[in-house]
């Protein structure tokens, strides 16, 4: 796999989050003197991976020191088709959030090995994931509230790690853009999802919603191509701040990182 890496830094923040994290867009909160996607570039940098673009405001331009800068689109789906036209030679693409500050070159590496063991003979057409035990994650970050997807006999927090080919992309793009116009109408959402894997395998799905691999088939069966979730991701690829307090966990961990060099 020909792989890319397309770290998305685009949105605005709300006011209160705004005010927690002294920036109006996530990518530019600073921890310990450096701004979020800079410690997400330095992860992808250990991992020597040589094709990287970042997506985000024009006000991020200037800040990013490794791979290209696109400016933003209208949103996620958008910013990552913008990240991916930008990477012509990749085949494979490993999408970031900027605000997953403590990202390690040993987790990506991890999810991407699955990845290439797994998927290198579907052709580009496939998607996957990662997430992490609820519980390796308080251990890890035992001060942060968490909420996981309960799967098998336990709950699963889901993070940074998402990975899918080019041409899986652009199988599953039309269904995303649709998913996305339709997130505040849930009827419209229920639709879509119906049309895309049928009455039956919905009501087994509600049914079997807590077995990895059947949710693998709902998930392969309405994008369209095949869908992999893993289990085994590590917590600093989980944490991220959409919260103030979030925030702050992220500030409290940074500073045990400082003080520990």
């Amino acid at each position: 796999m020909r792989w890319g890496v397309v770290i998305l830094g685009g949105g605005t923040v709300d006011p209160a989050m705004a005010q927690a994290i002294g920036a109006t867009n996530k990518s530019l909160a600073l921890l310990n003197n450096k701004i979020s996607v800079q410690w997400v570039l330095e992860a992808v940098a250990e991992c020597r991976m040589a094709h990287v673009v970042t997506v985000g405001p024009e006000s991020l331009r200037d800040s990013i020191s490794q791979g290209e800068f696109r400016v933003e689109g209208g949103g996620a789906v958008e910013n990552v088709k913008i990240g991916i036209d930008a990477l012509p030679e990749a085949d494979a693409i490993l999408m970031l959030p900027s605000d997953s500050p403590f990202l390690t070159s040993k987790g990506i590496l991890h999810f991407l090995g699955h990845i290439e063991r797994d998927l290198s003979d579907q052709g580009g057409k496939w998607c996957a994931t990662s997430l992490c035990p609820i519980e390796a994650f308080r251990s890890f970050f035992p001060n942060c509230p968490a909420s996981g997807v309960p799967l098998q006999k336990t709950e699963y927090v889901s993070g940074a790690l998402y990975a899918c080919g080019v041409q899986g992309f652009e199988t599953v793009r039309p269904t995303m853009v649709q998913l996305r116009t339709a997130r505040k109408a849930p009827l419209e959402m229920a639709r879509i999802v119906l049309s895309k894997v049928g009455i039956l395998m919905l009501i087994q799905a509600i049914w079997r919603r807590k077995q990895p691999a059947f949710l693998e088939q709902v998930l392969t069966r309405a994008l369209g191509v095949k869908t992999k979730i893993y289990l085994d991701a590590d917590a600093p690829s989980c944490m991220d701040f959409d919260t103030p307090e979030e925030w702050e966990a992220c500030v409290r961990h940074a500073a045990t990182i400082s003080e520990s060099k």
